[in-house]
């Protein structure tokens, strides 16, 4: 059995089946070539005409911008919440455990990690790094 490959379709023909059509640029390839393509293709790798036409297998690239957004916007939630329990205890003067300068010392620390969230998302560019969580503090 004899393998081709297009790079024009980026697709494998075998003699052995019949096509109403094949492109004009075939490449014969060694079997061998064909089910490495393939077995890297099943572990993640994405199969690509390289420079001389022949297939080549490369990583496949990841797109996490929405997935940052969305993290983004939950995080801010999740720090506007820790904020607001944080100024009611300052509102409360409830200090039971801590001081008040150790809960303004975290409030100020969830401000500016809200900041930098929020500028995050108004920005829109997910492909960003996302701010450093603020999640090592007392409030989860």
């Amino acid at each position: 059995m004899k393998i081709y490959y297009s790079p024009s379709n980026n697709a494998f023909y075998s003699d052995g089946i019949s096509y109403p059509a094949l492109p004009d640029d075939l490449i014969e390839i060694s079997e061998a070539r064909w089910q490495d393509a393939l077995t890297k293709q099943a572990e993640g790798k994405v199969i690509s005409p390289g420079p001389d036409g022949l297939p080549v297998l490369l990583d496949q690239v990841v797109d996490y911008t929405a997935e940052n957004i969305a993290t983004a916007q939950s995080e801010y939630d999740h720090a506007t919440s820790v904020i607001n329990a944080l100024n009611e205890q300052i509102q409360d003067e409830d200090y039971d455990g801590t001081t008040e300068e150790a809960v303004k010392a975290e409030l100020t620390a969830w401000s500016n990690y809200r900041k930098e969230l929020r500028a995050y998302i108004k920005a829109g560019d997910g492909s960003q790094m996302l701010p450093s969580s603020q999640s090592s503090s007392g409030y989860q």
